[in-house]
């Protein structure tokens, strides 16, 4: 089983030829349209986006860099894969992970076709994580070099490729079965090299010592790829993406792993009560791996009433920590890359209570643009409900700079409160338990550890910040999305290439008032590679780390 997923590049999809153009693929598209196409993107960046000037050098430099796209565009045309990377480093400009330039690129991962190794990442750098049986003997090793061209090198080439916050998405795109791995993605990027067939790389071994290797492309690769067995075994999630278990007989920790914040009830809930069109087949691949049973019927309240529930869940899970005095509570969001975050607010008042959800809510701050692009993706907002309590009544293309800002004026009204109680409205299976009141803060244990890595992104790294605000320690490697970020996004098709992506409407500071914070989250118990060679790469070191830190600190209390 092959896992991991691309980060940035698209999902992962079986297809029957490696590496190749998904549509057009050789047509030539003329200079003329393709011209259109960059100033459509622009137009579209510049209309919606809150800010993109603010991490590419100003107005004058995306000016340049526009005029500069367009200039370089051949007299003959592009092909469509040739379109997408002459115009990605347009956008990467923006400095944004939310707004990006989807590729064209239809990958087959049993020929990726690059190099043949699966790459973790630990502290800022790449380690081999897993790998096919020939080359066992290489996990654990630092990556150094690929045909010649340093690590460092390569990921200042991908931060040209791909908007990012800080370097850990830089290295999310490269590791796993990312750009390295894929020669689609290393083609580009490394233009030095020459024979297909084969792969020079220079790895770090465990023992120090630097060996440069020179691997043979597989025409095949064969799954699962081979690495460390874990001494713990996580709970199973073939049901569901968010569950809980017990780690010990006398349940004094508790492990809730959330792998991802999209397929729970209560998002369905919260679509069908804004008369947005639910996605229905999404709604039964949900229903049918929750329950073994496909269900054919329309009756759609049946099918939502029939998908798991996180509300239900994290009862279930502060119930029992209750009743057996749980002292920890680890929640894995290592492979949590977002989804709905309303899944936050549950767990959150659970756990803490409303006020200190609402406390929370009113620390960040939230700016939006309000693009008449923006009032066409929310139709149920207006401009006479954006200036409810505004001191000055904003117009469209204006921007709404969020509740902090405007208290400063008496304005916003409620703020928070109006966001909580919106939501408990239009989830009913969360709004029941609010309306009775009895899990407002019920329990929380003595500890509350969160395990991070750079695939905690988006709403994934929104879980992370409440909780560690609320006091929770936070170990791992960083998180590849910045603290104060752009977000919220809306997505376009280029009118002659087809090429598609998104855009980001909001801006959203978490530490507006902290620069060292502001780009990067940094764990509190960073796992380090000695710490990870001293688990033998464990694939689940972090978690065993925790347990070690929980330990610590159990000790010095005594």
């Amino acid at each position: 089983m092959l896992y991991g997923r691309p980060a940035g590049i698209g999902l992962v999809i079986p297809v029957l030829f490696a590496c190749a153009s998904s549509a057009v693929g050789d047509e030539r598209i003329a200079r003329e349209k393709l011209i259109e196409d960059v100033r459509q993107l622009a137009d579209l960046i510049e209309e919606v986006h809150p800010d993109p000037y603010i991490n590419g050098g100003g107005k004058i430099a995306f000016a340049q860099r526009l005029q500069e796209t367009m200039a370089t565009i051949p007299e003959k045309g592009m092909t469509r894969e040739a379109s997408y990377r002459h115009i990605r480093p347009f956008v990467a400009a923006v400095g944004d992970a939310h707004t990006w330039l989807r590729d064209p690129y239809s990958v087959d991962y049993g020929q990726p076709g690059g190099v043949p190794l699966y790459f973790g990442i630990v502290e800022d750098a790449l380690y081999v994580a897993a790998a096919p049986k020939e080359h066992v003997a290489l996990i654990g090793a630092r990556l150094v070099s690929v045909e010649g061209v340093p690590f460092e090198e390569m990921v200042a080439r991908q931060g040209q490729a791909m908007g990012a916050e800080n370097k850990w998405l830089l290295l999310r795109n490269l590791a796993g079965t990312g750009v390295l791995f894929s020669r689609c993605f290393l083609e580009p990027l490394l233009p030095e090299w020459q024979d297909k067939d084969k792969v020079r790389v220079v790895l770090r071994h465990a023992d120090g010592q630097k060996n440069e290797h020179v691997l043979a492309v597989p025409k095949r690769m064969h799954y699962p790829l081979e690495r460390p067995e874990s001494k713990i075994k996580l709970p199973a999630r073939k049901k569901c993406d968010f569950v809980y278990e017990f780690m010990d007989e006398g349940r004094k920790t508790a492990l809730l792993v959330i792998d991802d914040m999209t397929g729970f009830r209560e998002v369905f809930e919260y679509d069908r009560s804004t008369g947005q069109a639910i996605n229905v087949d999404y709604a039964k691949d949900v229903y049918k791996r929750a329950t073994g049973a496909w269900m054919a019927t329309g009756d759609v309240d049946k099918l939502i009433a029939g998908i798991p529930s996180a509300t239900e869940t994290f009862r279930s899970l502060v119930t029992e920590m209750k009743e057996a005095g749980t002292e920890l509570l680890i929640v894995d969001l290592r492979r949590n890359d977002g989804g709905s975050s309303a899944m936050s607010d549950f767990l959150v008042y659970m756990l803490h209570g409303k006020q200190k959800l609402l406390e929370l809510k009113r620390g960040r701050t939230e700016v939006r643009r309000l693009s008449k692009r923006y009032f066409d993706a929310h139709k149920k907002v207006s401009l006479g409900k954006v200036n409810k309590d505004k001191p000055v009544r904003l117009r469209k293309d204006d921007y709404d700079l969020g509740g902090a800002f405007y208290r400063r004026f008496g304005g916003d009204g409620p703020g928070a409160e109006a966001e909580f109680k919106e939501l408990t409205s239009r989830m009913p299976t969360f709004g029941a338990l609010c309306k009775k009141g009895e899990f407002d803060g019920y329990y929380r244990p003595k500890h509350v550890v969160v395990l991070c890595s750079p695939d905690t992104f988006s709403s994934g790294w929104t879980l992370m910040y409440y909780l560690y605000m609320a006091g929770a320690k936070i170990v791992g490697t960083p998180s590849s999305q910045g603290p104060n970020c752009f977000g919220d996004i809306i997505a376009f098709e280029l009118a002659h290439s087809g090429l598609s992506g998104n855009v980001s409407q909001k801006r959203f500071e978490y530490f507006p008032d902290d620069p060292e914070r502001s780009r990067v989250l940094m764990p509190d118990h960073l796992l380090t590679y000695e710490k990870l060679a001293g688990y033998d790469f464990d694939p689940n070191a972090e978690l065993l780390y925790a347990v070690e830190v929980l330990d610590e600190l159990d000790r010095q209390e005594k």
